[in-house]
């Protein structure tokens, strides 16, 4: 299978639903797992697009818990990743960003768009490589979930070993935890 014939057919399958209730329930189940007694994780909450699903309405309950940072785009196809807060402007693509300062922070969990994965669980995303690109380079542990308004799975291996790969892909319907797919 060709990776720009998937991407384009998971892309046109994206547009048609928008569900966030049941993917913000199914996040919290995941990342309160993960939280430490008495210490604010760093949490990466990307601000949506029109089509994707939409975490903004419970970032000041998820602010409770977490330090909430959201990326921005830099001039050599990678991120930087700045406090979420307002107001944003519009980057290029028209992707909104925080007009925070960049932050050198160590980040405990990524929360990632994505338009599906394949059987490997790596991100089949915009076609730009930013994520893939930024957290290459990142050399520690961290929990990386990509959600995603419907299920768009292919099982095939069609991303190169340069793609992003997570932990746990969650849909309106599911959770999918990495070793489910093999």
């Amino acid at each position: 299978m060709d990776k720009k014939l998937i991407r384009k057919e998971f892309h046109k399958q994206n547009y048609k639903f928008c569900k966030n209730y049941l993917v913000y329930k199914y996040l919290l189940k995941i990342i309160n797992k993960y939280k430490i007694k008495n210490k604010k994780l760093n949490l990466l909450l990307y601000i949506s697009k029109e089509k994707e699903i939409n975490l903004q309405k419970y970032k000041r309950l998820l602010s409770k818990k977490f330090n909430i940072y959201c990326p921005k785009m830099l001039d050599n196809n990678s991120l930087a990743f700045t406090k979420l807060r307002l107001p944003y402007v519009n980057s290029k693509y028209k992707i909104k960003e925080s007009m925070s300062k960049n932050e050198n922070i160590k980040l405990d969990i990524a929360i990632i768009p994505t338009l599906g994965i394949d059987g490997d669980f790596r991100r089949i995303g915009y076609g730009k490589g930013y994520y893939d690109k930024t957290f290459s380079n990142i050399n520690y542990n961290l929990l990386i979930i990509f959600i995603q308004n419907i299920e768009s799975i292919t099982k095939d291996k069609i991303c190169s070993s340069l793609d992003l790969k997570c932990d746990f892909y969650i849909t309106p319907k599911r959770i999918y935890k990495r070793k489910e797919l093999k």
